[in-house]
């Protein structure tokens, strides 16, 4: 890009930036029940007949959500809707405790670092959020047509602010003042792990 735009005679620079990046050095999710065996959840895209990024699957960033706190949970699961704040008002309007357990939401209706946010608030020790099919496969699914497919996972950030956040409204230039690197997690305290597969209901 230097090199095409220097030809055209365009005054150019590179600018060095070194800013936060959260990546997963693993993650896993599970489901358990008495008297049954465990199911363990593969938190990978599936590759279809005549995909033509499946070489590259590989090479793609892993299901995970940026800046979300690192942690393990083992409780019984709670089922939250959309993890708004409505729906965990209702939860409790029904006399369902959700602390310490695991509050599975689904997307839609409001960001990802708010379910998260609102999981918390809650008292719950872990967020697991899922695509549901009814809110994003309206019609055909790849590869017949253009929708999410079954195993199709979102990726995205938790982070409710803009850039890097241990630079706030400042760039990430090299040397320059940085806050602590916990503000990274500061809305985001407990785990949070991208699902897969709609809960039966």
């Amino acid at each position: 890009v230097v090199s095409t735009l220097s030809s055209l005679s365009f005054p150019t620079r590179v600018t060095p930036y070194e800013v936060l990046l959260s990546y997963p050095v693993g993650r896993s999710l599970s489901l358990s029940a008495p008297g049954r065996d465990a199911t363990a959840f593969a938190l990978v895209q599936d590759t279809y007949p005549g995909d033509p990024y499946a070489a590259a699957s590989a090479e793609v960033v892993p299901t995970f959500l940026a800046y979300a706190a690192s942690g393990s949970a083992a409780a019984e699961v709670v089922y939250a809707n959309y993890g708004r704040r409505e729906d965990y008002a209702y939860l409790a309007s029904r006399g369902v405790n959700v602390t310490g357990k695991v509050a599975l939401a689904r997307y839609g209706k409001v960001y990802r670092g708010d379910i998260v946010k609102n999981a918390r608030d809650a008292g719950a020790a872990a967020a697991v959020i899922f695509t549901d099919p009814k809110d994003y496969t309206p019609g055909k699914a790849f590869p017949d047509g253009p929708w999410m497919p079954p195993t199709g996972v979102q990726v995205g950030s938790t982070f409710k602010g803009v850039g890097d956040p241990t630079t706030p409204m400042w760039a990430s230039s090299e040397g320059c003042e940085r806050g602590n690197e916990t503000i990274a997690t500061i809305q985001n305290v407990i785990s949070v792990i991208e699902g897969k597969e709609e809960p039966d209901r």
